[in-house]
């Protein structure tokens, strides 16, 4: 398919990178968050689809369903509450007509049940922190990995990241 010639519609959702062993679905700025965990995880050999949702009513349930069924395996990275939001019903979606065909539960993962925090110190602990993540993508997914480079490859991505997790990190410029 010519990428760069095809017509864009803004309800389906999108295929940025396709991959054999999970799928990272999210919408605006946590699909740069996703982009980036895809990044790492692909270093340690396991390679991610990320899904650009790019819109949710309506939302294109279609390309979902094929890319988590071809994974078994989904991660959705909302950038608001995972409670009670567009998270739970992609996870509903997914669990209600895959369910069979997945190795493990879905993951969900965004922002704490409460209020923002203003103050930096509580807003560092308030956003999803992307070491975390991949850490509880490799243990909630049972990924064999070689945690040595894992760990390496951890520490020269900290060095672009901000020392607070309400503003993009350092260099960061997005499509959002």
């Amino acid at each position: 398919m010519d990428y760069e010639n095809r017509p864009l519609r803004s309800n389906e959702a999108e295929v940025l990178i396709s991959g054999r062993d999970l799928v990272l679905i999210s919408m605006s700025y946590g699909v740069i968050e996703c982009l980036k965990i895809e990044k790492i995880l692909n270093s340690v050999g396991i390679k991610a689809s990320v899904i650009n949702l790019r819109s949710v009513s309506p939302i294109d349930s279609n390309t979902i369903l094929e890319e988590v069924k071809k994974t078994r395996r989904a991660v959705i990275f909302d950038t608001s509450h995972i409670h009670f939001g567009v998270a739970s019903e992609i996870s509903a979606l997914i669990h209600e007509n895959l369910l069979e065909h997945l190795l493990k539960p879905c993951m969900r993962i965004g922002n704490l049940f409460q209020p923002a925090p203003s103050a930096p110190f509580l807003a560092k602990k308030y956003y999803p922190d992307i070491r975390q993540v991949i850490e509880k993508i490799i243990i909630h997914f049972e990924f064999k990995t070689d945690l040595k480079l894992l760990e390496k490859i951890l520490e020269e991505t900290n060095k672009s990241l901000v020392r607070f997790g309400d503003q993009p990190d350092i260099g960061e410029v997005g499509p959002f």
